[in-house]
């Protein structure tokens, strides 16, 4: 409550302090950055955690996933109502959200039971032997257990330092064909090689500590995520930036622009954005870019490891595959774009309805098959019990809270929608939710916003629309074979990214099969599969099969983790039965049980423990070679995620010096000034592009002439300045196959017509400007 109320202020002064009418001297009295931090933190915040207290999670995780869901969903729906009702006052609005959170902390902290008289010393007193014994005595479970934990967080902090080392010392120069892995060096293989033994001490233990486990994890959703931020301050996602600008233009104006673009029919995320930049005085939204994908990748592990624990039962196995999801995910749409806010809300409502399947444990279907079909047939029929400890209200709660979930789904992104109906109807027809009319409020939606948000997009693409349907051959063209390119050393990044999914969908599909007797089988394995039904409806601009393995990742990494680790316990018990056994003088055999007991077993999968034949937890004891394998297998996992993300990197990333020479030339050329580019430049987007007030494009024609003599073609059309960038040669040679220096032959050629001058020209970047123009930017 303390921390709601504590936000709710500091929110309330941020706002203040930025608004227009605040005085001269509030300006300066936060800094931007903690005017960014605490504007975001508003918004994952409020009033999503008040209200997820007073429903009282059983789940830790779920709750934090619940709450930041909630609190992102109240924020895009009251943006982009506000809009909508042309009323758009976003200081207002959060205003009434500050009010409204404050409220509930207060009424949850009056609703949360009281302590017992005493509950402090009691807690001590049963703390001090804990830590007494923790010190002095070496054979000790709970000293063991804080030395470990010493061990771990040292560990961690050692690779950290490395990681930063490697940033600081990072030569972006050396980025080539191969992409970021060309540039880095041994601190980044040192910080993983650290990372693989902290994941040993913490996951092969008697059980997995989440002390040493999740400060790991952080590290590599970091190393993965912002080694070139980190080291450049850059952004290296293009598309960012375009988003940037339609949040600007929603700034300036005010109102929802016309749909000039399709991402404009779901204009939540953006609408949000601009109640962000508003709420904390910004002047866009540049300073949440670059921490977005950490971000989002740290939220979103909160639900994943919800799902993870209900899919396998394994607290083990759950953290491994939330490792696994964070190595293999080389899709890049964990950047700041309304697909990485949506798979959150994915993941949330997924992540409740599994925890509830698995909260109540139906037993499963027993008889004959055909009697099996037949109580499938009507499972849909069936309402699971509520789980223990849960009152009423809370469910009633949860409901409403995922209600809004999948509205603001709905209303932000147009294909991921589509994959939370269909499992939402897969989860009502197996009878595994009590929640049976979440997929029918969440189709009622999606079909009103279609047919009336939306109508600007769909009216004028309706035959490409319904052209894609169908079209499963051409949709995996698009997204596999022609993403592979010309270039050879490129082509050797694309097959690993290919691979990389490939392995992880195999090993998804072992450990399926490896549980298709157990309960919920059918139901987890029609969730992993759904997403891939996309390829027959929708092409998505070439992108469909990302999506489709990016929506399907939350279980397909939980299977395949569950099939590593089978493996390993057969390998060990395997390994052991082979062991010759030497039994001293005078001591008797110890007899080991052939299988594990059932109450047993299901004793150590409530536990999230391995029950194993013989002493407990001996198939996950640390090892030397098991040690090293894992180890090993971090590293080359490391290196491998570091190219196939990375691999883009010569042609998506954005200097500083280009968007400093972007931005101050837009804020400086008259209305009606033609810029112009060969390539990248999202950066360009801005509420004055967008707006039409200056034009921005890349010089082209219906013949194709100016994809083969640009220079002509620039000649011809003879924009006011032309932007020129290292981004957009890279992207020429890797994306589109021109011959390596074709963009300085380019300037060359203009600058020898005479009718070109160079206005900048620092290496980073070239502004060439038209040699008539009376006056220009200085």
């Amino acid at each position: 409550m303390l921390a709601t109320l504590a936000l709710c202020l500091v929110t309330a002064l941020v706002a203040w302090s930025g608004a227009p009418s605040a005085p001269g001297w509030a300006a300066g009295l936060v800094p931007l950055p903690v005017r960014g931090t605490v504007a975001a933190l508003a918004a994952l915040c409020l009033p999503g955690t008040p209200l997820v207290l007073l429903l009282r999670p059983q789940s830790r995780a779920l709750g934090a996933a619940l709450a930041t869901s909630t609190s992102l969903a109240v924020t895009v729906l009251l943006a982009l109502g506000t809009l909508l009702a042309g009323a758009w006052a976003p200081l207002a609005t959060e205003a009434g959200v500050l009010a409204a959170s404050a409220a509930l902390a207060v009424l949850a902290a009056l609703r949360s039971p009281s302590p017992p008289p005493g509950a402090l010393r009691a807690l001590l007193a049963r703390a001090r032997p804990a830590v007494r014994a923790a010190l002095p005595v070496p054979s000790s479970t709970a000293g063991s257990r804080v030395r470990r934990r010493l061990v771990g967080w040292a560990g961690t902090a050692v690779a950290a330092g490395l990681f930063v080392l490697q940033a600081t010392t990072l030569d972006t120069s050396a980025i080539g064909d191969l992409g970021l892995v060309q540039a880095v060096g041994w601190p980044l293989l040192a910080c993983f090689a650290l990372t693989g033994v902290v994941v040993a001490v913490g996951l092969l233990g008697r059980r997995p500590d989440p002390a040493v486990l999740l400060p790991a994890l952080l590290l590599v959703v970091v190393s993965q995520t912002s080694l070139l931020s980190a080291a450049t301050g850059e952004v290296s996602t293009p598309t960012a930036w375009v988003h940037r600008g339609f949040a600007d233009l929603i700034s300036a104006t005010g109102v929802l622009p016309p749909p000039f673009d399709a991402r404009m029919s779901w204009a939540g995320f953006f609408a949000a954005t601009s109640h962000v930049v508003a709420v904390g005085g910004l002047p866009d939204a540049t300073v949440l870019l670059a921490p977005a994908p950490v971000v989002l990748d740290v939220l979103v592990l909160a639900p994943l490891f919800v799902i993870a624990r209900a899919v396998t039962g394994r607290a083990a196995s759950a953290w491994l595959a939330l490792f696994l999801v964070v190595l293999t995910d080389w899709y890049q749409q964990d950047y700041f774009a309304p697909q990485a806010v949506a798979v959150l809300w994915l993941t949330t409502a997924l992540a409740v309805l599994l925890w509830w399947w698995r909260a109540v444990a139906p037993a499963p279907a027993t008889g004959t098959p055909v009697q099996r079909l037949r109580a499938l047939a009507g499972a849909w029929r069936t309402t699971p019990a509520v789980p223990a400890g849960t009152r009423r209200a809370a469910v009633w709660g949860t409901e409403a809270l995922l209600w809004l979930v999948l509205l603001a789904m709905v209303v932000t992104h147009q294909l991921t929608p589509l994959v939370a109906i269909g499992a939402l109807v897969v989860i009502t027809a197996l009878g595994a939710t009590r929640f049976r009319t979440l997929w029918l409020v969440a189709g009622l939606a999606f079909t009103a916003w279609f047919s009336f948000g939306a109508e600007g997009y769909w009216s004028g693409h309706l035959a490409a629309l319904l052209g894609d349907v169908g079209q499963v051959s051409a949709a995996v063209e698009g997204g596999v074979a022609a993403r592979v390119g010309d270039v050879p050393l490129h082509q050797v990044g694309q097959v690993v990214r290919l691979a990389t999914s490939g392995a992880l969908a195999l090993t998804a599909v072992a450990g399926w099969w490896l549980r298709r007797g157990r309960r919920g089988a059918l139901l987890v394995g029609a969730l992993a599969a759904l997403p891939f039904g996309l390829v027959a409806v929708q092409s998505y601009g070439g992108e469909v099969v990302i999506r489709c393995f990016l929506l399907a990742t939350p279980l397909l990494a939980p299977l395949a983790a569950e099939a590593l680790v089978r493996l390993v316990v057969a390998l060990r018990a395997r390994a052991t039965a082979r062991a010759p056994r030497t039994v001293g003088v005078g001591r008797r055999p110890r007899r080991t049980p052939l299988r594990t007991p059932p109450s047993r077993a299901r004793h150590a999968e409530r536990r999230g423990t391995t029950a194993s034949s013989g002493r407990s937890g001996a198939t996950r004891r640390r090892s030397p070679v098991t040690t090293g394998v894992l180890v090993t297998a971090v590293v080359v996992c490391g290196v491998a995620a570091t190219t196939t993300r990375g691999l883009n990197a010569s042609f998506e990333r954005t200097s500083t010096a280009e968007l400093a020479v972007a931005d101050h030339l837009l804020a400086t050329v008259p209305s009606g000034t033609w810029v112009a580019s060969l390539g990248n430049a999202p950066y360009l987007m801005t509420a004055r592009t967008l707006s039409g007030d200056v034009e921005v494009g890349v010089p082209t024609d219906s013949t194709g002439a100016c994809d083969e003599a640009p220079a002509a073609c620039v000649l011809d059309q003879r924009p006011d300045y032309l932007l020129l960038t290292p981004t957009q040669q890279a992207q020429g040679v890797y994306a589109d196959g021109r011959a390596p220096g074709w963009l300085d032959a380019v300037e060359r050629e203009l600058l020898a017509s005479g009718q070109y001058t160079a206005q900048v020209d620092d290496g980073d970047v070239v502004l060439l400007r038209r040699s008539d123009l009376p006056g220009g930017a200085s």
